[in-house]
């Protein structure tokens, strides 16, 4: 994940960052742990699926009402939850393809 970060961070190679991370698990895992206390402490809201819970700062749809983006052709939300669901995979598509895309370089 830290790579990951380091990546997008600064739009480099993964081959680059690899060579600067060939160190031990214990160093990888301090390195993200410190990444991952900023980035919660500068965003306000993680999108994440439904396998998680809300909490602080985390925002899951609601479960058992439609979701993906392709189940909303030709539909329009009945309700909140709905609504919210719709906007909540809205947002997250994008997402998914970029990681999509960084997956490929």
């Amino acid at each position: 994940m830290t790579m990951f970060l380091h990546i997008l961070a600064h739009n480099v190679k993964y081959i680059i960052v690899y060579f600067s991370y060939c160190i031990s698990k214990e160093i990888i895992s301090k390195q993200f742990n410190n990444v991952l206390r900023v980035v919660i402490k500068v965003s306000k809201y993680f999108l994440v699926d439904a396998s998680y819970t809300n909490g602080p700062g985390f925002l899951a749809p609601y479960q058992g009402t439609r979701y993906h983006v392709n189940e909303w052709i030709g539909n329009t939300p009945q309700n909140f939850k709905e609504f919210f669901n719709l906007r909540h995979s809205s947002a997250r598509n994008p997402i998914e393809r970029s990681f999509g895309i960084l997956k490929e370089r």
